[in-house]
């Protein structure tokens, strides 16, 4: 190395005080290709951080920015800008995000993507191992009467006649979507406007039943308005 400093004091090793508003305090500019320009080595890390980024301020503005990572480059060869990778085979949590306050109108994560065309904003995907786990889990165990929503899907152009809001693709001969809790309903359609299709079907196979003149084998429950109604239905033979 071109510098190495060396402390076994247990003090602080290097501090940089700066009283410019304006200037940067510390500028690190290198040419690395395939090496790094900075590593940080903690191995020995229990409850410290191997990296600490702390402010106190209270009048950061729209372009402010606690911690900014800018890519400027228009393209990257199919490379990734930042990623947290972790060998954990255990309970870890590999990333957290944590809100300490209220935050009243605020928002924990915001996604920007207003140029995306083709592209995709939020990916999850190399979930081939799965057993027992979930792939995404929203969970809450709020009290509160309000009319708050856990998941809030909204497309919000009258133009955007193909859309699909929701798409799922399920290979395996299994349920698609499936309802439980200790509540008697499952999906309410009520805010679907009168004479609006509620759900889609495709054409069942024929049958020579006659509905006259053959009983029921039983009933599907459902609401309309509120009420609940009954529908029959047959056996196949």
């Amino acid at each position: 190395p071109s510098i190495e400093v060396e402390n076994n004091a247990g003090t602080t090793v290097f501090q940089v005080l700066a009283s410019a508003t304006t200037a940067a305090a510390f500028t690190h500019t290198v040419s690395t290709t395939t090496g790094n320009g900075m590593i940080l080595t903690a191995n020995a890390l229990t409850t410290g951080s191997g990296l600490s980024v702390n402010s106190s301020a209270t009048a950061i503005t729209t372009t402010g920015r606690l911690l900014e990572v800018f890519h400027t480059g228009a393209t990257s060869t199919s490379g990734v800008i930042a990623e947290i990778s972790s060998a954990a085979a255990d309970e870890t949590v590999v990333c957290r995000i944590t809100a300490s306050a209220a935050l009243a109108g605020g928002v924990l994560m915001d996604l920007s993507a207003a140029a995306v065309t083709t592209g995709t904003v939020l990916d999850i995907g190399g979930l081939d191992a799965l057993t027992t786990g979930v792939g995404v889990q929203i969970e809450s165990d709020s009290a509160d009467t309000g009319a708050w929503t856990a998941l809030n899907i909204v497309v919000d152009n009258t133009a955007a006649t193909a859309s699909k809001p929701v798409a799922i693709q399920n290979d395996a001969d299994t349920y698609s979507i499936t309802c439980t809790g200790a509540t008697t309903k499952g999906i309410d359609l009520s805010a679907l406007s009168a004479g609006e299709a509620s759900i889609n079907f495709v054409d069942g196979s024929a049958s020579s039943i006659d509905p006259s003149a053959t009983a029921e084998s039983g009933w599907i429950n459902i609401a309309v308005g509120g009420t609940i109604k009954y529908v029959p239905y047959y056996a196949a033979s």
